[in-house]
């Protein structure tokens, strides 16, 4: 038996690898693991809940071995152990049951989605986090501030504050209540605010995209047009000589990420696309790259565009 289900065992596995990837393959397998690790210490559960589902457990498990030893006075003693294996058995069943139904809607999902699960053929619709990001720069950001955030803010003396992103939060319903504005964001006092991931500014192209830098930092899938959010400097639409619809502010990337709270999180688009770890890209075989324009579109540039549209559209200051 043992032996059949270590056969088993290895069998799925390389099945899903086969499906998926090596990686996806321990993903499913062993993933819940570290999302245990993470997600647990930082639960919070609700105590009154927590009294109710007590209460409610005690008293299923109080009608049950009451149901016992009714129904079995002439067979002998109706035993506590029995009625624990079946409240346990009926726990069990009613988790099973949950999870079969979400793996059902899951595979459902992958069975129907335009997205191919190796990654070919990238549908270039799913832009829901580059969406969200350049509504909360233009709709949000610039409407009430009449400028677009500036790349990264920095004191006097040169030391690095916060980022473009860590600006925009605010305007994209979070709270920055605890974020300490004039002091360093990864400070002792900031730390705890930006060990978090927001799911904002991760890919939703990524099937299993890096989330954590080593420190614990949340990473960004995206970087700001360095020659457009720059410094310390607000820049207000009316600036923009090309138009907003013609003149880049954010694009993906797909190496050298850094995280969102980083004050330098910036590009230059002339340096070309998908050209290694200092220059915007997309996921793999996805042939180009998704940018957040200033009037708040999202566009996608291909790889082989021609550099000097690719320097009209980055440098604002261009006279190409």
């Amino acid at each position: 038996m043992r032996i059949l289900t270590a056969v088993a065992i290895v069998a799925s596995f390389i099945l899903i690898a086969v499906l998926t990837t090596i990686e996806g393959a321990f993903t499913i397998l062993i993933g819940w693991i570290p999302f245990l690790g993470r997600v647990l210490p930082e639960a919070e559960p609700d105590g009154p809940s927590v009294l109710v589902g007590a209460l409610a457990l005690l008293l299923f498990t109080a009608v049950v071995h009451g149901f016992g030893r009714s129904r079995n006075r002439t067979a002998g003693r109706w035993r506590i152990r029995w009625t624990l294996a079946l409240v346990l058995g009926v726990l069990l069943l009613f988790t099973a049951g949950i999870s079969l139904v979400g793996i059902t809607h899951q595979i459902a999902w992958l069975s129907t989605s335009e997205q191919p699960m190796l990654g070919e053929g990238l549908n270039r619709r799913d832009q829901y986090a580059t969406t969200m990001i350049g509504m909360g720069l233009t709709s949000s950001y610039h409407d009430g501030k009449a400028a677009f955030p500036p790349g990264g803010t920095f004191s006097p003396d040169g030391e690095a504050l916060h980022s473009w992103e860590t600006h925009l939060l605010p305007y994209m319903w979070y709270s920055t209540n605890g974020i300490d504005m004039k002091r360093p964001w990864n400070s002792p006092e900031n730390r705890k605010s930006f060990q978090c991931v927001l799911p904002e500014f991760i890919n939703p192209a990524y099937r299993t995209p890096p989330l954590e830098d080593a420190n614990g930092f949340g990473l960004s899938h995206y970087a700001a047009n360095s020659r457009v959010l720059t410094a310390n400097k607000a820049l207000a639409r009316e600036e923009l000589t090309r138009g907003t619809s013609n003149t880049i502010l954010v694009g993906e990337v797909n190496a050298g990420y850094k995280p969102w709270g980083h004050p330098v999180n910036g590009r230059d688009p002339t340096a070309g696309l998908n050209r290694g770890a200092a220059t915007f890209g997309g996921p793999p075989n996805s042939g180009g790259v998704n940018f957040i324009m200033a009037d708040g579109s999202v566009r996608f540039i291909a790889n082989g565009v021609d550099p000097v549209v690719l320097r009209s559209l980055g440098d604002p200051r261009s006279k190409e």
